[in-house]
């Protein structure tokens, strides 16, 4: 990885727009080759956080706000906006602009969003859980969001990557959005228009003549469905595919990509991510914490950092990532709790009551992960072999994620499941989801069925204040209880890295999964 990238891994993501150098005007026309590594369940983002679903839906949808690279809320489908001095009232001005259908995007569409779609948003429905007061609007193109008590990410909240995706009450009042067939042909506002789509093969993609900020430099995108990791990267090299979303990009093949010259690696600026092993503590023998904590004492996060992921991002320190310096707690190092002690491990599994066998067998166990990730088989195959010295047999099951989500969150049939969260940017977003109580049951919420009324609450303290010193204080202090507890561990914290052919620009700059409405092919 070139330096400048690399630098700007252990930076932080947030400060990345010195990245992006100065571009020369846009060239019009082309069609666009994109590869995603899974098929994705529904085009509607605000209905899911999957990468597959997200990143590409957001080329058809937008959200209220888009967030520049230097962290600041600049305007999308909301023009302007103003907040109540004491923070529960957002008042926007809203752009003129059409559903693909031809219908007007209005008002009544922003407070349908607010009072039946956040139930269904899996990032923010149970962040945003009991505080909407009221949605109060005036006119086709003014809307308040009135909220019972202050909410300090509520604007992150309103951009497309984060869960803030509008979609048209016309087509969805009465329907649930997560479910409803409507959503695999979605209309939406933005760059990109839906024409059709090919199970198992691609999405299509045309620009969109009637959007809002004016014509798009691309005639059209192909979203291809390829879930082998080799063939994506196969067919960049070949010149088959113009870009693949960081979250689809092997890192074993990085090499390979910057040493083709037609190629590059973009830093995407997205926030840090955190890749996770969740213990279903809702079974024996995980419900014992003194078991939690042998296992995840023989986890070598630092071999798993270079084995996995070359040296790339951060070894995991503790449950926020030391990326998100505001809120982080640079001397927290799960280290100190867990120093890598198979003597120690064998001493607590024995007095937790889980002796070995005659075979010298504990205890079996599985564990689950993303099947078209080969980061993921990486370091399960990691834990597998750090557990056999403590008797602790695991299988490892790879599940396309239409069979592991319900399996996790729904039916919470597994062992261990390991998994990558988005952090948002901030833990009111995309930590606070892993531990809080209201973020059971939901997809790419709490998966370990922990449950204590402290971390809730610490939690519901730190969102609701503005001051970013008064929050971080918080974050600090409950990471402690987190560590003790362990529910969840944390491996590793990578940040996002796409890979492209050198023709694709004007895509890169602001948070998420790329500004469409800019992006052009040279000739």
């Amino acid at each position: 990885m070139n330096k400048l990238i690399f630098g700007l891994m252990l930076a932080g993501p947030l400060g990345a727009s010195a990245a992006y150098a100065q571009e020369a005007a846009p060239v019009e026309g082309g069609t666009v080759i994109v590869a995603v590594g899974a098929e994705p369940a529904t085009l509607l983002p605000s209905t899911s956080s999957g990468a597959a679903e997200a990143s590409t839906g957001c080329m058809i949808h937008d959200g209220l706000v888009e967030i520049d690279g230097d962290g600041n809320y600049v305007p999308n489908l909301a023009k302007s906006w103003t907040i109540s001095e004491d923070e529960t009232s957002y008042a926007f001005e809203l752009q003129e602009a059409n559903w693909h259908d031809g219908e007007p995007f209005t008002s009544a569409d922003v407070e349908y969003f607010f009072s039946d779609v956040v139930q269904y948003a899996p990032l923010i429905s149970g962040q945003l859980e009991g505080k909407i007061e009221s949605v109060v609007t005036d006119g086709d193109h003014k809307v308040t969001v009135n909220l019972t008590e202050p909410f300090g990410p509520f604007l992150r909240m309103m951009a497309c990557f984060n869960g803030g995706a509008l979609i048209p009450k016309h087509i969805y009042e009465g329907l649930n959005p997560s479910t409803d067939q409507a959503g695999l042909s979605p209309i939406g506002t933005g760059p990109f228009k839906f024409v059709e789509w090919n199970t198992g093969e691609s999405i299509r993609l045309e620009a969109n003549d009637d959007y809002w900020r004016g014509d798009i430099p691309l005639d059209a995108a192909v979203v291809r469905i390829m879930p082998n990791a080799g063939s994506r990267v196969q067919a960049l090299l070949a010149g088959e595919v113009d870009y693949i979303y960081s979250y689809f990009v092997p890192l074993n093949d990085f090499t390979s990509i910057e040493n083709d010259p037609g190629l590059k690696l973009t830093l995407t600026g997205m926030p840090p991510n955190n890749l996770l092993g969740f213990f279903n503590i809702r079974k024996e023998p995980f419900s014992n914490k003194d078991v939690r904590q042998a296992l995840f004492s023989v986890i070598d996060r630092d071999f798993i950092w270079e084995a996995v992921f070359q040296s790339r991002g951060l070894p995991a320190t503790a449950p926020i990532p030391k990326q998100l310096k505001w809120a982080a707690d640079p001397e927290l190092d799960y280290s100190d709790f867990y120093p890598m002690d198979v003597d120690a491990a064998n001493a607590k599994l024995d007095a937790a009551g889980y002796e070995r066998g005659a075979d010298g067998t504990r205890f079996t166990t599985s564990i689950i992960y993303e099947a078209n990730n080969p980061e993921r088989l990486q370091t399960a195959t990691i834990i597998q072999a750090a557990w056999d010295q403590l008797g602790v047999k695991a299988e490892l099951m790879p599940l396309e994620n239409a069979i592991a989500l319900p399996r996790v969150y729904e039916e919470h049939d597994f062992d261990v499941f390991i998994v990558s969260y988005n952090t948002y940017a901030d833990p009111a977003l995309g930590v606070a989801r892993i531990w809080i109580t209201n973020n059971l049951d939901r997809a790419w919420g709490n998966a370990s069925g922990y449950s204590n009324p402290e971390i809730d609450a610490a939690f519901e303290e730190a969102g609701r204040l503005s001051d970013v010193a008064s929050r971080a204080a918080i974050y600090r202090e409950l990471q402690k209880t987190l560590i003790d507890d362990l529910p969840t561990m944390t491996f590793h914290e990578n940040v996002r890295v796409d890979a492209s052919t050198q023709k694709l620009k004007g895509l890169w700059g602001y948070e998420g999964y790329g500004q469409w409405y800019k992006a052009y092919l040279e000739q």
